[in-house]
Parts: structure tokens; sequence; C-alpha cells
């Protein structure tokens, strides 16, 4: 069976989807950590769940670790990221 140009077209495109380079930005906020794409999810989750609470258990966090990286954020900004 000969390739059509569409069936390679296709094929190419399946090819270069799997090698794709992923670009992942991690903000450094000093002693306070970094801001990456976990704690940018976790804040999202916030926003749309209501509660730090509900967004640890979506993220299967516990409590605990949830307010530990909201405490860093809020130590890293003039204002807090999420209020209490």
């Amino acid at each position: 069976m000969r390739s059509t140009p569409y069936r390679a077209t296709v094929t190419w495109l399946k090819a270069r989807k799997r090698k794709m380079t992923k670009l992942i930005v991690r903000i450094d906020l000093g002693e306070h950590g970094k801001l990456g794409p976990g704690k940018l999810m976790l804040l999202q989750k916030i926003d749309e769940l209501g509660s730090i609470s509900a967004a640890g258990r979506e993220m299967k966090m516990s409590y605990r670790q949830a307010w530990g990286l909201i405490h860093q954020l809020n130590g890293a900004f003039r204002e807090p990221v999420v209020g209490s």
C-alpha cells in the first residue's frame, strides 16, 4: 500500500507530537521558595472551589501541606495571595 500525502502528514504530525518539548516556568521568590505549576494549580483550585481544604483534597494533598504552600506565597508578596 502506497503512502498518500495525507497519511504521510498525519504520521509526521503524530511523531512530532510525541517529541514535543515542554517549557515549565518557575519564578524564584528568594527565601520564600518558588512559584511553579503546582502552586499555580493550587491557587486556581482555591479560586474554583472556594477553600484551601477543598483544593487540597482535589489535588490529593493534606490541608496542612496546602496551607504551608499558601503560607509561603503569602509571605512572598506585600498583600496575602489567599486571605482567611
